[in-house]
């Protein structure tokens, strides 16, 4: 019976006096929104930073962080799902204290930017913030430049503004595309930066306009820096300051041999063989089978990135130019003798490597400077190829004859 009594009563107590939940919840006048934004990290999706926005209100007993980075690890066949651009990043929250001890534990720089709002538009800020953490607004398709954790960040604050802020005084780096302004954050990076190069298509070679430079953190920050309301002369942050500076480190030594200096290398090293194979009438094809395999499965790798990718950024690539999807197939038949068809086919792949060399700085695409010595040995293996299959054919006509 008392059981019973205290279930009723409960059941009174919660009807009458509904538990306060955050969505329904009015800012105080004293409560601040800011922009949080993340040095980058050792990991290869955390090497340009990240942004998050951050309420407080301690009136209302909020502090928390609103992370539109979050991705699921566990996320079943997750690498693949990642590379397709079919991986579910969500927005989600945390309270500050956890969110700046988890950035300081990965020693990465924090800066606060607190936003100069009315309480009108905090108001309407934090709503489109809870709003869109409900379950089914909190999912995103991530896209590297047009739809990521800085560019959310980006769009609900001129929504909650009612694109009203002016980003006119904010003056972008002279870098004109998406390819060159990765390229100018992780110049120290050779190797990754070859890396993306090589995946990314032609969108990464397009200009950017004012907005698009906000796809990174920092921009973003810089932008907002330099911000005012249209028709208000006030800055559009109040003040800014650093929560936590990380000690400057040595830059990673792992890039001590660039991709430019190793493949240069093996440049002089393929010509020297290729000459002793052509004095010595010797063909060693086990180096152009290593060669054509190799650029030819780097072709496979592009050409599902280019065609089975919804990522943008990774279509219309122009390095199958001369990762040739084919050469890993014909790379089994370089040993073949007598054979008209891998004769044209070698002969095919120098002339359209020669006609790449001359026009590779009027192609719409930047190729990275380290494919360069690459092409270049591809055209010189595919011309010896072609010789040798010549001389071949020349050799048992004579025999023939005799």
């Amino acid at each position: 019976m008392k059981h019973t009594i205290f279930i009723v009563l409960s059941l009174f107590i919660f009807f009458l006096f509904p538990l306060r939940d955050s969505k329904a919840v009015t800012l105080s006048k004293n409560s601040e929104i800011s922009l949080l934004t993340c040095g980058p990290g050792e990991e290869l999706y955390s090497i340009f930073g990240h942004s998050a926005i951050r309420v407080c209100d301690y009136e209302n007993h909020i502090d928390r962080v609103y992370n539109y980075g979050t991705f699921d690890f566990e996320t079943e066949y997750f690498y693949l799902k990642f590379v397709g651009g079919r991986l579910l990043y969500y927005l989600t929250t945390e309270e500050y204290l956890g969110f700046i001890k988890s950035y300081i534990y990965e020693n990465r720089s924090v800066y606060e930017q607190t936003l100069n709002l009315d309480s009108l538009h905090k108001q309407v800020l934090f709503n489109l913030l809870e709003e869109n953490n409900k379950p089914a607004n909190r999912y995103y398709h991530y896209d590297f430049f047009y739809d990521n954790c800085t560019t959310r960040i980006r769009d609900i604050l001129i929504k909650a503004l009612d694109n009203k802020i002016d980003f006119t005084k904010y003056t972008p780096p002279p870098i004109a595309t998406f390819r060159k302004m990765i390229s100018h954050y992780i110049s120290h990076q050779k190797w990754t930066d070859l890396g993306i190069d090589l995946i990314f298509g032609l969108t990464a070679d397009h200009k950017m306009n004012q907005s698009e430079y906000m796809f990174l953190p920092i921009e973003l920050m810089n932008a907002l820096d330099k911000a005012k309301l249209k028709g208000d002369s006030t800055s559009f942050i109040k003040k800014t300051k650093t929560l936590y500076t990380a000690p400057i480190t040595n830059i990673n030594t792992t890039n001590k041999y660039s991709p430019l200096m190793i493949f240069w290398l093996l440049f002089a090293l393929f010509t020297l063989i290729t000459l002793f194979e052509i004095l010595k009438k010797r063909n060693f094809w086990i180096f152009d089978f290593l060669l054509f395999f190799i650029t030819g499965a780097l072709g496979l790798l592009v050409a599902t990135l280019c065609f089975g990718s919804n990522f943008i950024a990774l279509h219309f690539n122009l390095v199958l130019l001369w990762a040739i999807p084919f050469h890993f197939i014909m790379a089994f038949f370089v040993a073949r003798k007598n054979s008209k068809f891998v004769k044209l086919y070698f002969l095919l792949t120098f002339v359209l490597m020669i006609l790449l060399l001359i026009a590779r700085f009027f192609i719409p695409q930047e190729l990275n400077m380290a494919t360069f010595p690459v092409v270049l040995l591809i055209t010189i293996r595919a011309f010896k190829l072609y010789y040798f299959k010549t001389t071949e054919k020349t050799k048992r006509t004579n025999i023939y004859y005799r």
